[in-house]
């Protein structure tokens, strides 16, 4: 059976698997300080790496990874940059062999042709300071990505991951770090917005649709209060509803939305 690549998918056994990988990098990085406010940068990562398993198969990977990247300072304040880079996944070993999920009563087949997913990423991004710890940064991005790891079913009618094709990811990120001293001395604010697309065509059904666990919209908030002359410290986390797309070869459902707490206390070390 062909994957959304055009490769051949073999199906692993469902016996104890033994995976192993023998990677090499290397890297170089120019930056160039055109004014006080101006720089730039380009760069480049070479990867070479192996992975075998215990079947006989074994798979060799190149990659060159080329990075470029300008920022400017427009003052003690605020900074603005524009990125362009290739990032290339790490494989989990986990979906080299076979395996089972007890809560979904679903099985999975191992593929021993796993290849890792690439990402072209174009980004820019403002940051802004203010105050002693007071901090703003929101980033838009866009990705083309290749070999993108999706679900799908394999000869054998069970369900495995295979390297299903070319997907697109876009959206941004905003984080701010509010100081509330006004309201508490020494509190702190910290939330972050995550609003996200993506558009896959999925070789199976010829429809356009989410990457596979795709969460669309994400937040979190942290109020953190430093103990003022202490080194006592609390937090409380806090993620409001959010919800998510689980994907299979034989469905799609939403998942969520998921909610929760989380509180922290450390106390100053003359307690501890």
């Amino acid at each position: 059976m062909l994957d959304g690549s055009g490769a051949t998918i073999k199906e692993m056994d469902p016996t104890t698997t033994h995976v192993e990988e023998v990677r090499a990098e290397t890297f170089g990085t120019l930056v160039w300080q055109a004014t006080g406010a101006l720089t730039a940068d380009i760069g480049a990562k070479a990867e070479i790496s192996r992975i075998s398993t215990s079947t006989g198969d074994a798979q060799t990977f190149k990659f060159l990874k080329p990075s470029a990247g300008i920022t400017l300072a427009v003052n003690e304040q605020m900074q603005v940059s524009v990125k362009a880079e290739r990032s290339v996944g790490q494989l989990d070993f986990s979906d080299f062999a076979a395996s089972a999920n007890a809560v979904d009563d679903r099985e999975f087949a191992g593929n021993p042709n796993l290849k890792p997913d690439r990402t072209d990423r174009l980004e820019a991004k403002v940051d802004y300071t203010f105050g002693e710890r007071g901090a703003l940064s929101t980033t838009v991005f866009y990705e083309w990505k290749d070999d993108v790891l999706e679900q799908t079913v394999l000869p054998s009618g069970g369900e495995g991951l295979a390297n299903a094709g070319s997907a697109r990811r876009w959206g941004m990120n905003a984080n701010a770090n509010l100081p509330l001293d006004f309201v508490i001395e020494g509190g702190l604010l910290e939330v972050d917005v995550y609003l996200k697309d993506s558009e896959f065509l999925d070789p199976m059904t010829g429809d356009i649709r989410y990457l596979h666990d795709f969460r669309p919209s994400e937040v979190y908030i942290d109020f953190r209060h430093d103990i003022p002359e202490t080194t006592g410290r609390g937090a409380l986390n806090i993620i409001p509803p959010t919800t998510g797309t689980a994907i299979t070869p034989t469905s799609m459902r939403t998942t969520g939305p998921t909610t929760g707490t989380a509180p922290l206390w450390r106390p100053p070390s003359s307690l501890a």
